[in-house]
């Protein structure tokens, strides 16, 4: 039974990646926090201007944060490729 649960949670963070952000405006500081109030997964908060922050994005999502992130000027850099590895 443990082996099961343990291949499931493998599996479930397969291809998630961490997106490292540095918000230069209020705007941005203001959109991030919007994504975490949609629930994504912070890593680290956005804690203010010039000062990074984290988020786990799924495959699934991971185009679309990044267009956002593209649309809003904030450079999003990958921090963790593959969270499983």
């Amino acid at each position: 039974m443990s082996v099961s649960i343990e291949v499931y949670v493998i599996l479930l963070f397969h291809r998630y990646q961490v997106l490292r952000v540095v918000p230069s405006t209020e705007e941005q500081l203001k959109s991030l926090a919007r994504l975490e109030n949609e629930g994504f997964d912070f890593w680290m908060r956005p804690r203010g201007l010039g000062l990074p922050a984290d988020i786990m994005v799924s495959p699934v999502d991971n185009m679309k944060v990044q267009r956002a992130f593209s649309d809003l000027g904030i450079p999003a850099q990958v921090w963790i490729e593959d969270v499983e590895t």
